[in-house]
Order: structure tokens, then C-alpha cells, then sequence
């Protein structure tokens, strides 16, 4: 972890508040639809929120990690906002541990799956070309700084 200190910049509210605070809410909802309160059960749902915003202000899309092995352990896609969700293109993945901490094969769907399609989708609109250099900033979890997870980075995108 490491401490940040705010800048008079950060103070700003973003333009698209109203947006970033419904996709918020959306997250909440998916989150915890499923999970009825019921008496005399104690059983909890816990996940791993993956969100990236870019050097522009874009929020991509979340890549949302649940604990288990199969995609039973995900929320149902009949949850209230399930299509709104898949539309905002969330990425609902299970861990396939014990854990919903984000590991090596996560990483690499996130940046293979969001984190490049968003790259090349913008490369597109600006008309730079597709090796054009791009900056991945992270430093939350172990897996961010594990030699598989750069090696792997440098080997299969070597641009960014």
C-alpha cells in the first residue's frame, strides 16, 4: 500500500458524476442482489472490485473477482441490472481458489480483455498506431509485482 497525497486537482467533482456514482451503484447491486438476508445464516459474499481509469478521466470497465471454482459462484444474470452491467462491459470472473484475491490468470484476463480492448479502441479513435506506447500503473496487490505477471506483460504486449 502506499500513502498518496491529494492534489488541489483531485478536490474536483467529475463532470460525469451522475454516471460514475449509478455505475457505482450498479457494482453494489450485482454485488449483493443474490444475498438475501435470512435468519440464523451467517454466510457472507465477498469479491475483488478491479477498477482502472484512464490519464483522460474514462472509467473502464470493472472486472469483478468472486471466490469459487465455477460460474455458479457468480452473481445470476437475472440480477436486477445484470444486462445493464454486460452492456457497461463488466467482467464477472471466479477465482478458481478459495480466495477472491486477484491472482495471475486474472491479471492477465484484465489486461487482455479490458485494459487492451480500451487501449485499442482509443489508439483507433486518436489514429496513433496499434504498437503505440502505453502506461499501466499499479501497485496494489503481489501479483502487480511478481516477475510471472511482468515477464508475461513484457512478452505478450510489449507496449505497454
Amino acid at each position: 500500500y502506499t500513502m498518496r497525497k491529494g492534489t488541489h486537482a483531485a478536490q474536483k467533482l467529475p463532470t460525469n458524476l451522475n454516471e460514475v456514482c449509478h455505475e457505482q451503484f450498479l457494482q453494489l447491486v450485482l454485488t449483493i442482489c443474490d444475498d438475501v438476508i435470512m435468519i440464523g445464516q451467517e454466510e457472507k459474499r465477498a469479491c475483488t472490485l478491479l477498477a482502472g481509469i484512464s490519464a483522460a478521466d474514462d472509467l473502464l470497465p470493472w472486472q469483478i473477482l468472486m471466490t469459487g471454482k465455477s460460474k455458479c459462484s457468480l452473481s445470476s444474470i437475472h440480477a436486477h441490472s445484470y444486462d445493464e452491467a454486460m452492456s457497461l462491459k463488466f467482467q464477472f470472473a471466479f477465482s478458481k481458489t478459495n480466495t477472491y484475491w486477484s491472482t495471475f490468470e486474472m491479471m492477465c484476463m484484465y489486461v487482455t480483455d479490458i485494459l487492451v480492448l480500451f487501449w485499442m479502441e482509443k489508439k483507433e479513435e486518436l489514429g496513433v498506431p496499434p504498437d503505440q506506447p502505453c502506461i499501466l500503473q499499479l501497485n496494489c496487490w503481489t501479483v502487480h509485482h511478481s516477475v510471472a505477471f511482468h515477464t508475461w506483460l513484457n512478452k505478450t504486449y510489449d507496449w505497454i
